[in-house]
């Protein structure tokens, strides 16, 4: 798979999680990634992962990661990219809209 392959998939997927709050990613600090599993234009089975830790400081800033893995040496280096939340539910960074 391709970059613009990656984002692609990312931009259907990050709009359901930016719906989330603060306090509901904060629930999920410290949790197992949440899993998607799709199947890519060109037929290969890929996963999604998603996470949320604290940027810096604890009740601070939240840091929301998603990373694809799709098989074989993807998943030691798996495409990655970020968004961040802060305590007044403003998404603050997205580092997707920085690839694009």
């Amino acid at each position: 798979m391709k970059k613009k392959d990656y984002i692609r998939e990312l931009r259907k997927i990050m709009p359901v999680y930016k719906t989330r709050s603060y306090n509901e990613w904060k629930e999920r600090i410290g949790q197992d990634s949440e899993k998607i599993e799709y199947i890519s234009r060109n037929g290969t089975i890929c996963q999604i992962f998603i996470s949320a830790t604290w940027n810096k400081n604890p009740d601070d800033i939240i840091k929301i990661s998603f990373a694809i893995d799709h098989g074989g040496w993807a998943s030691f280096f798996p495409f990655a990219v970020s968004i961040c939340i802060n305590s007044n539910n403003e998404y603050l960074s997205d580092s997707l809209e920085e690839l694009s």
